[in-house]
């Protein structure tokens, strides 16, 4: 469960989604960090009874989290073995901390590579269960894991080494243990590095913590702190983020919202449903408003000023909502000849941000043909906009992929070109529904869901 989700309440078969400059991406879904560098744990006195207590809960019951470094006991500590941390001694709680981290770790890990062989073998339906059977699981192995955390890091909470057990709770969504572990965390470390990375790392989740997090941030850094423009910057995100939420609860199907459900929790869901959306937009064009007047020059992530940043974002909230009228996209396609999106209205229009260096677009090519293919003969097209600077090498990766629709070109800077910045395009694929009149219906839909719009959107565009 272990992870920061950029691309919000956004299921998909492989959980990843590619970022302009690679920094940002949801690839950690289900890939824990767990890592001692060169030093190796050893876990000493006391941790028999623990993993004893721990697999009567079927947490450390897999035959490859039964530790062979219970080796030596020097007094209720965990000694580090390694060149690198010679002669070094931790607390007890800290290494019993690290092993159920390791427990939790290898259990989701079997749990994953179950739910793997279950897919091969499984027709459709049969792997929208197993799917959530695996979620439920890694959930259980979560909440079961971090009472025990919390009770373990509790009496500690205000030494520094408590701050990555408090952390690795958050990120695994256990509704009853996050906010205890937050609450520890900012009361004890709220301006520390990790804290702010970590509310960074969640700016675009639908997690209700992170906008009281990222507010507080805000208010405890000084004007002048190195970090206060890119926590604004997060904070604006957020608030952008949770005002497109409702509209896209609103297309998600039962089985999307059952994963969405034990992903996040029904309450968290619940809670997203309500948001005032007008609200959360006005807030966030304040905030990049804010952020444009306060810090618009300096430099931010991917050749680009938070000035440029927060132009980019307030332009797709005011152009690009659901619900607006989307603008024309003009230029050439891949083989030079004039391209406008305009020229479609009449038609669905599936306009589809991709890139042929982007792993997860690549992933969507056989869905999209099966579209195409499906959709053959009704008012439907399939428009890419394409990121690839080399249009040479692209044009033999669609020989490849039997890329039979017409892409706009970005130019040569690519995903830095003017009419991804325009439309600020953070996540590749990015992915927008447009009717036959142009308005814009849904973003970044998939599976099951975007069929079934694209069915309706095609028999309403076919009565006109």
């Amino acid at each position: 469960m272990n992870e920061s989700d950029n691309r919000p309440l956004q299921i998909a078969e492989n959980g990843v989604s590619c970022s302009k400059s690679m920094e940002r991406s949801t690839i950690e879904r289900w890939m824990p960090i767990f890592s001692h560098g060169v030093a190796r744990v050893v876990i000493l006195f006391g941790l028999t009874a623990l993993l004893a207590a721990t697999a009567g809960n079927s947490v450390c019951d897999e035959p490859e989290t039964k530790l062979a470094e219970r080796q030596f006991a020097d007094g209720g500590a965990v000694v580090i073995s390694g060149a690198a941390n010679a002669g070094q001694t931790k607390p007890q709680w800290v290494g019993r901390c690290r092993t159920l981290r390791h427990c939790a770790e290898t259990k989701w890990r079997f749990i994953r590579e179950r739910w793997a062989e279950e897919r091969v073998v499984s027709n459709g339906g049969e792997q929208a269960a197993a799917k959530q059977r695996m979620l439920q699981d890694l959930a259980d192995v979560s909440r079961r894991v971090n009472e025990l955390l919390l009770g373990e890091v509790t009496p500690h909470a205000a030494d520094s080494r408590a701050i990555e057990t408090l952390i690795w709770i958050v990120n695994t969504r256990d509704p009853k243990s996050v906010q205890p572990a937050l609450d520890l965390l900012t009361t004890y470390h709220l301006a520390g590095q990790e804290t702010i990375e970590l509310a960074i790392r969640n700016e675009r989740s639908p997690m209700r913590w992170v906008d009281p997090l990222l507010t507080k941030l805000l208010h405890r850094l000084d004007a002048d702190h190195f970090r206060r423009p890119r926590i604004l910057l997060a904070l604006a995100n957020h608030k952008q983020s949770d005002s497109q939420l409702p509209a896209q609860l609103a297309f998600a199907t039962d089985t999307e919202l059952n994963e969405l459900d034990l992903l996040y929790g029904k309450e968290t869901i619940t809670d997203c449903r309500r948001i005032n959306a007008p609200e959360k937009e006005r807030q966030a064009i304040e905030l990049f408003r804010q952020l444009e007047q306060q810090y618009g020059s300096q430099p931010a992530a991917q050749a680009m000023t938070f000035g440029e940043l927060a132009t980019a974002a307030i332009f797709e909230m005011k152009n690009l909502a659901i619900g607006k009228v989307a603008p024309d996209l003009e230029g050439e396609d891949l083989d030079g000849k004039p391209l406008k999106l305009s020229d479609y209205r009449g038609k669905v229009v599936m306009l589809s941000f991709w890139g042929a260096w982007c792993g997860p677009c690549m992933a969507h090519i056989p869905q999209d043909r099966e579209l195409v293919k499906k959709f053959s003969g009704k008012p439907f097209v399939l428009l890419g906009v394409n990121s690839d600077p080399d249009k040479k090498q692209l044009r033999d990766e669609i020989v490849r992929h039997e890329i039979s629709w017409r892409s706009l070109w970005c130019g040569p800077k690519g995903v830095d070109g003017e009419i991804p910045r325009r439309w600020n395009i953070n996540g590749w694929p990015t992915l927008y529904v447009l009717d036959h009149r142009g308005v814009i219906r849904a973003k970044d839909p998939s599976g099951p869901a975007l069929e079934q719009l694209l069915e309706k959107l095609t028999a309403e565009a076919a009565k006109r």
